[in-house]
């Protein structure tokens, strides 16, 4: 991680539960669809988010 001024460095695991719990509060207000869009460098948290939704 590059040294920035107040950045932030998440786990995964952390950032799937926000995930999931945001998704689970959108779809008790009937949203149905969810666009998820991936910036460069969160690849390894593209497996846990297809092992976590799928």
């Amino acid at each position: 991680m590059r040294k920035l001024l107040l950045a932030i460095n998440l786990n995964p695991l952390t950032i799937f539960r926000l995930l999931k719990n945001v998704v689970h509060s959108l779809s008790k207000n009937r949203i149905k669809k969810i666009v998820l869009l991936n910036r460069l460098g969160w690849n390894e948290l593209n497996s846990v988010l297809l092992e976590g939704f799928s």
